[in-house]
């Protein structure tokens, strides 16, 4: 169906990484974070690089004016993108059933994902949600090491995923609440200390991961506050 587009979000990641790519770091619209955009942009520009290898447009101006009189390439580079993410997520899914239980509970949960309709169909599409989903699963991969005791790191990294699957969806975020039962129902923790678990230094160590992952992939949330709070209060 090229060069149209079936998802009404696509042309906003697809617009902003090209403006990305040319200098424009503030995606100016908010209603959708902008970590997904920004990887966007990456894979464009090494888009760019072969192109002036071999001999099209050599400059993200240049890129900007093909792709503004054929978008086709973009999309079709975008939605590949998608499509790989979705594919590897299937095999964190491999590595969480692996984790959590055998072998072949990992192999009968890849193949199940592997064929889910909603993570099939959304991986055709060039927007964030299966890039946030593969974030958040490796959220929730990371969280079970919580479950048997994690380290600092541990804490860090789990907080640092739950951040980006925020920056890339902002329903990503709810992979906090994966991190937080698996900090209060460590093997190693009594029920009755539960509340006190709570206080946990490494808990609040996450969650300053996770603000500070955010932050890292939606940068203009803070530098572009008014713009960036008025969007977000659309979605409420």
């Amino acid at each position: 169906g090229l060069p149209f587009t079936y998802h009404p979000d696509e042309h906003q990641y697809v617009d902003t990484a090209i403006a990305v790519l040319g200098g424009d770091l503030d995606p100016g619209r908010f209603n959708n974070p902008s970590l997904f955009k920004y990887a966007l942009a990456v894979v464009d520009g090494l888009w760019l690089v072969a192109s002036g290898a071999s001999g099209g447009p050599a400059s993200p101006a240049e890129l900007a004016e093909r792709v503004r009189s054929d978008p086709s390439g973009a999309y079709r580079l975008a939605r590949g993108t998608v499509a790989v993410l979705g594919a590897a997520t299937v095999l964190v899914v491999w590595a969480l059933g692996r984790r959590v239980h055998d072998r072949r509970a990992a192999m009968a949960a890849a193949a199940i994902f592997a064929v889910a309709f909603l993570h099939v169909r959304e991986s055709h599409f060039a927007v964030g949600d299966v890039p946030a989903t593969l974030l958040a699963t490796l959220a929730l991969l990371a969280g079970v090491r919580l479950l048997r005791g994690g380290t600092t790191r541990d804490y860090l990294v789990a907080g640092a995923w739950v951040g980006l699957a925020a920056g890339t969806k902002y329903t990503g975020a709810l992979a906090a609440v994966s991190v937080g039962l698996a900090h209060v129902m460590a093997e190693d923790a009594p029920l009755a200390a539960m509340p006190r678990r709570l206080l946990d230094r490494r808990l609040w160590l996450a969650a300053a991961a996770a603000m500070v992952a955010f932050l890292a992939a939606v940068p203009y949330a803070a530098a572009n506050w008014p713009a960036f709070s008025a969007d977000v209060a659309l979605l409420a």
